[in-house]
């Protein structure tokens, strides 16, 4: 359980935890301790079967240039799926190097719905920007926007990345990574 990302300062962190763990399989995800006694109680195969899920999750379409995987997410109540997808760009622009990764985050919350996530964080040799669009169906209310923006100031201070949030309340997400629709689009900031 201490695996799974959780609501709180580290959120990020683990999930980029997770994900990198999970391509690795349950093993690597779980730790040595907790796969030896999942072994045990189960002899193995429940193991083998989320090493198979967590491997099947991680890996990326043929088709796609986006890589997705679904982060078992524990809100205090239980389990939620959250879906993220992400690719990276790299080029020149300028005659200066450019590293981009994009990220798109949806899952759905109690009171305000679906949400979708769409950042993009652009690496260049004199530093790092982080644009972020919070999307909804319905307006978010004010006040919860105003707290999302401190928080987002705060963690980009932290991390020392220049950035901005932007909220949209929309009918449909424009961005779908997961029917390739996402690939011409840029993030809206």
């Amino acid at each position: 359980d201490r695996a799974l990302p959780r609501p709180g300062p580290r959120l990020a962190q683990q999930m980029m935890e997770f994900v990198a763990a999970a391509e690795r399989g349950a093993r690597r995800w779980l730790g040595d301790a907790a796969a030896q006694a999942l072994e045990r109680l189960q002899g193995g195969d429940l193991l083998r079967q989320l090493d198979a899920a967590l491997r099947d999750n991680a890996r990326q379409p043929a088709a796609s240039d986006w890589r997705h995987v679904v982060l078992p997410f524990a809100d205090g109540t239980g389990l939620r799926p959250v879906d993220v997808w992400a690719r990276r760009q790299r080029g020149r622009e300028r005659d200066r190097p450019r590293d981009q990764s994009r990220f798109v985050v949806e899952c759905v919350h109690d009171e305000w719905g679906d949400l979708q996530i769409d950042g993009l964080m652009t690496v260049v040799p004199d530093g790092r920007r982080l644009d972020v669009v919070l999307r909804s169906h319905a307006k978010l209310p004010d006040e919860m926007r105003g707290e999302l923006q401190g928080l987002f100031a705060d963690a980009c201070g932290a991390m020392g990345v220049a950035g901005e949030l932007a909220f949209q309340a929309v009918a449909v997400f424009p961005v779908r990574p997961d029917d390739g629709a996402a690939r011409a689009r840029a993030v809206v900031a």
